[in-house]
This record gives structure tokens, C-alpha cells and sequence, in this order.
């Protein structure tokens, strides 16, 4: 996977750092200034140094993980989350034990965890509410001819459509789709000739989706329209080393401070999941790919101050706790 920079970017300068490992578990041996002018580059040029060390990895590390970029008091920590299943399938030696070395790191993530996360709540609720539900005519206006009724469901305001990547099927597009009666963060009903800074910014490839469980999150999507112009890339793997996303991410953030009375930075974490992780790949384990999407958690305090998550105030699953207890139970099983 080759980094895609913006033609105006200047990374002449960059240095790959090193990149620490704690068992299942990989960080970047710099911190960012996601809001700094040029932290955008540093940041793909960093997700294209851990992609590169992963590579040189088992191969089955590649089937699920995650990269992370976390803010820690406005200095964000770059990190990817391995599958400690299959990290300590790797690792482990004939007797079933890990070398000296392998349970030294895997107790340095372990301890890791325990310092710095607090326990992982439960799994999520799942929402029913007819919003997040698409009609099976998907589209208003074949609805509208075949319902008599006014129907209460979604439908689409674009379905991507995109050829895939798929092992078995050469043919495979992309299935995911937006609603048009998706919630937006657009705080007023804005007019074409009056617009807000909100609507002007999904304007510009990318829009904001809610997710259907009840969790403090809001989801950065690359619209149709971008991708099918060649601007924007199709995958996660490739929108996480574009130096564009990682701008637009600082834009969206600016954006989301202005909702908060304190004007402090709502966002904890930007993720992508990556192989069965992803819900889509999960489903089809013969794909390859999907349409790129960034989650964006939001503090919880801040939550509130978000027209568009109005009831999403359900804490998320932190893998980082998720992850450490599974590799705890594999250790301590053998």
C-alpha cells in the first residue's frame, strides 16, 4: 500500500520512528498535534510505517485489527490493536508457553491497559427506531409510486456501488449505503443560498452518519460522488494513509469544537477497523475491502453539546480492556 499525499504536501523531511510492541499491541514512538498545520503529513506518513511493520508480521495479524489515533490531553498517541488470539497463536511455543521475551511484552501491554483505561462497559444496545431501518424499496421515489401509506422507513440517498475487492467473486461491489433522512449536523434548516459552516463541509467529500447503537460516536464518510471522481480512495487502508483525511479530520474537529460551550476538543479517538473487525468484512469473510469510514468517539462530557447524538450517550467498548483480557485468559489457560 503506497501513501497518497496531496499534491501540495513537503514530506521531504520525514523520518519513519520507531515503533514499540507490547505483545498484540503497536504504538508509534511519536505524539501528534492533529491541529497543528503539518501534523496531517507526519500522521499518513506514520499509518504508512506501521503498515509496513505489519507486514513484516505473521501474515493472520492482517485478517482483524485496529488502528487508533488516541488524544491524550491534545497529544495524540498513534496505536493499532492486534488480535491477541491470533498473536499468541503466533507467538506461543511448542510446550504452549511464550518466550521470556513474548510474556515480558505481553505483561507490558497488560499493565498498559490497567494504568491508563478504565474497564470496558458492556456490549452496546442496538436501536430499532424506524430512522435507521432502509425501506426495501430503498428509493423515495419508488416508494412514493408502489406505498400507499407514507412510509416511516429510510431510503437512500446514495448507494456506493463501487467494485470491490472480493477472493471468490470478481464482480463484488460495495453495499453500504446512506440514508437521506439521515441526521445531519447542520443545527438549522439551512437554505442553498444560506448555508452554515456544517452543511458547506459536506460539500467537500465527506459527510457525518450515526451509527444505530446508542453509543457516543459519529462516523466521517467519503460521499459517492468523491470517490467515483477518482478524488477520494475506496478503502480504509487507503484513507488512512491520505494526507487529505487526516486535514478533513482536523476540519471536522474544528467544526465540532464550536458546539461546545468550553470550545475544547470533543473527540477522543479516531478509528478504523480493519478485516473481520469491520462489520461489513465480519459478514463476508471473502471481502477485501470496504467503504472507508472513520470513527470518531466523542468525551463523553461533551456529548450533549451534539445536536445529532442526542440520545447516544451509551459508553463504547474499549478494546484496549477487551484486548487485554483476552490475551490474559490465553495466558493464563496454558
Amino acid at each position: 500500500m503506497e501513501i497518497i499525499f496531496d499534491k501540495t504536501d513537503d514530506f521531504s523531511s520525514l523520518v519513519a520512528k520507531d515503533i514499540k510492541e507490547m505483545g498484540p499491541f503497536l504504538q508509534y514512538q511519536q505524539e501528534f498535534d492533529l491541529m497543528r498545520d503539518q501534523d496531517h503529513i507526519q500522521i499518513a506518513f506514520a499509518v504508512q510505517t506501521i503498515f509496513q511493520k505489519l507486514e513484516t508480521m505473521f501474515v493472520g495479524l492482517k485478517d482483524s485489527f485496529r488502528l487508533q489515533l488516541r488524544n491524550d490531553a491534545d497529544n495524540w498517541k498513534l496505536e493499532v490493536l492486534l488480535d491477541p488470539k491470533v498473536w499468541y497463536d503466533w507467538k506461543r511455543l511448542p510446550d504452549g508457553k511464550l518466550s521470556k521475551n513474548d510474556n515480558d511484552n505481553a505483561e507490558s501491554f497488560l499493565k498498559y491497559v490497567r494504568d491508563n483505561f478504565k474497564q470496558s462497559p458492556g456490549s452496546p444496545s442496538r436501536l430499532t427506531d424506524p430512522e435507521f431501518r432502509p425501506c426495501e424499496h430503498k428509493l423515495k421515489s419508488i416508494c412514493d409510486k408502489i406505498t400507499r401509506y407514507k412510509c416511516v422507513f429510510g431510503h437512500y440517498e446514495w448507494e456506493c456501488g463501487a467494485r470491490v475487492s472480493h477472493k471468490t467473486n470478481p464482480n463484488k461491489v460495495c453495499e453500504y449505503y446512506v440514508l437521506q433522512e439521515r441526521r445531519k449536523l447542520c443545527p438549522d434548516e439551512c437554505t442553498e443560498r444560506n448555508q452554515c459552516n456544517f452543511c458547506l463541509f459536506e460539500k467537500n467529500g465527506f459527510i457525518t452518519v450515526v451509527r444505530k447503537e446508542r453509543t457516543r460516536e459519529l462516523e466521517l464518510v467519503p460521499t459517492l460522488e468523491y470517490i467515483q471522481k477518482g478524488t477520494a480512495p475506496h478503502s480504509n487502508e487507503s484513507t488512512a494513509t491520505w494526507s487529505v483525511f487526516w486535514k478533513t479530520a482536523k476540519r471536522y474537529i474544528t467544526l465540532l469544537k464550536t458546539l461546545i460551550p468550553s470550545a475544547e476538543n470533543p473527540v477522543e479517538r479516531i478509528v478504523f477497523n480493519f478485516g473481520t473487525w469491520e462489520t461489513e468484512m465480519d459478514r463476508d469473510r471473502n471481502l477485501l475491502e470496504c467503504h472507508a469510514h472513520a470513527h470518531f468517539w466523542i468525551f463523553p462530557q461533551h456529548v450533549q453539546h451534539i445536536p445529532i447524538l442526542f440520545d447516544h450517550h451509551q459508553d463504547l467498548e474499549d478494546y484496549m480492556w477487551i484486548n487485554a483480557q483476552d490475551l490474559n485468559f490465553c495466558i493464563g489457560s496454558n
